[in-house]
């Protein structure tokens, strides 16, 4: 199961990846960071929802500018926003993805 989404470069230029429900399950939804990697993947801190792969997408709904609810087949449904999604694509490299996060941390200061 999963999606497909149209990402764009800096440059204009589209790209169609499909992601799968397995890989966005275990993602998350605020840095787009694997569940077992993420800092808080042991609970609270915001990362929340569950890398266990339960369940297949049902639907997608866009939520305003900031991302899209997925709603999976065992009831979840968990918001990711654009940016999960596309590291979840793999259309984010761990590189830009650690640079995104030391800028968010403040280092680009």
């Amino acid at each position: 199961g999963g999606f497909v989404v149209r990402l764009f470069d800096a440059q204009g230029a589209a790209t169609q990846v499909r992601v799968a429900t397995e890989r966005l399950r275990g993602t998350c939804p605020r840095t787009g960071a694997r569940l077992e990697d993420a800092p808080d993947a042991g609970g609270g801190g915001g990362c929340g929802g569950s890398g266990d792969g339960a369940g297949a997408t049902e639907t997608v709904t866009k939520k305003g500018n900031y991302g899209y609810a997925v709603d999976y087949s065992d009831k979840a449904t968990i918001i990711y926003n654009f940016y999960s999604i596309a590291r979840a694509a793999g259309a984010v490299t761990e590189a830009e993805a650690e640079a995104a996060a030391w800028e968010q941390a403040g280092g680009g200061v």
